[in-house]
């Protein structure tokens, strides 16, 4: 009877173990002009599901959406994101795996001389899908940072990674071991 005594206060020091665990946080970021959202999904299909984003980072003529900041240090890794910042950093369960789609569409433009004497527009406007499946499990309190980035040769690229603190109180990021990352047709 005192082995089961014992075993129970056991299995209940540890699940109030896990129950007080800090959670992870994350950085979503990316700069789009059209469309930068975010859902979590389980199926890894490269299809947003059909509810509601869990995020939406579009932004109206005038105004984006306010960001919001959990002290995640580093600043964004990725190009120009002053010029269209679309970030927030949010809780997520740790020991749990994680999984989200998330992306939009990029418009870039180009000056050409051939294209502005036959339209009259000084520009030539391309938009580049970047959409992305991501998986995996956040370790207690760890941070990270999912940055899709418009600089790219090809367009467009997530970055995913993990910010640990260094032997010298510096940070750095560093891959997520175990995570799945898929293209979902980035063009």
């Amino acid at each position: 009877m005192r082995r089961i005594a014992l075993a129970s206060a056991a299995m209940i020091v540890t699940l109030c173990a896990f129950a007080q665990e800090p959670p992870a946080r994350i950085r979503l970021a990316g700069v789009f002009l059209q469309g930068f959202s975010v859902w979590r999904s389980e199926a890894q299909n490269c299809a947003p599901p059909a509810a509601k984003p869990w995020m939406n980072f579009d932004c109206g003529f005038f105004k984006c959406p306010k960001p919001k900041f959990l002290g995640i240090p580093l600043e964004l890794d990725y190009s120009n994101w002053r010029q269209s910042p679309r970030v927030t950093e949010v809780e997520v369960e740790a020991r749990k795996p994680f999984a989200m789609h998330l992306g939009g569409s990029m418009v870039t433009g180009t000056v050409g001389d051939a294209v502005k004497s036959l339209t009259g527009l000084p520009y030539t406007l391309y938009s580049h899908s970047c959409r992305y499946d991501v998986k995996f499990t956040p370790r207690p309190g760890a941070m990270y940072e999912a940055t899709i980035d418009p600089a790219s040769e090809g367009g467009c690229f997530l970055r995913l990674t993990e910010i640990r603190a260094t032997d010298t109180g510096n940070f750095e990021r560093v891959a997520i071991d175990g995570a799945e990352l898929k293209a979902c047709g980035a063009r």
